[in-house]
């Protein structure tokens, strides 16, 4: 775990423990910095919710649309959008951890080519 820590950057390691661990608040404000420095147009407290609903399929769509006045094409056009964001840096956060432990020998040639089969 020590060894993932120092590879990811703090916004890869916050999409990584949201993904696989469990939703923690402060993880939700990282990616929500994380996705409205890529998508300036974006409300900061809409996209806390959609990061949630993201990982967690919580709260509702209907919530979510009630809440902030959004059409039903307004709202999937903007989880869209952090959708998007969450799962470029998810797989840019695998492919970094996938190498590195290809390097240290953690992950054998033939391991991932039987993964692969």
């Amino acid at each position: 775990q020590a060894r993932v820590e120092r590879l990811l950057d703090r916004f890869e390691l916050a999409a990584v423990e949201m993904e696989y661990v469990a939703v923690d608040l402060h993880n939700v404000v990282d990616l929500s910095l994380y996705v409205t420095q890529k998508c300036t147009k974006l409300n900061t407290l809409l996209c806390d919710s959609l990061i949630e609903y993201h990982f967690t399929a919580r709260p509702r769509p209907t919530w979510i649309m009630d809440k902030y006045d959004l059409s039903k094409g307004a709202f999937y056009r903007r989880y869209d959008k952090v959708a998007d964001c969450l799962n470029g840096l998810l797989n840019k956060a695998r492919l970094k951890a996938d190498s590195h432990l290809r390097e240290c020998g953690v992950i054998g040639v033939r391991q991932a080519d039987g993964l692969a089969a």
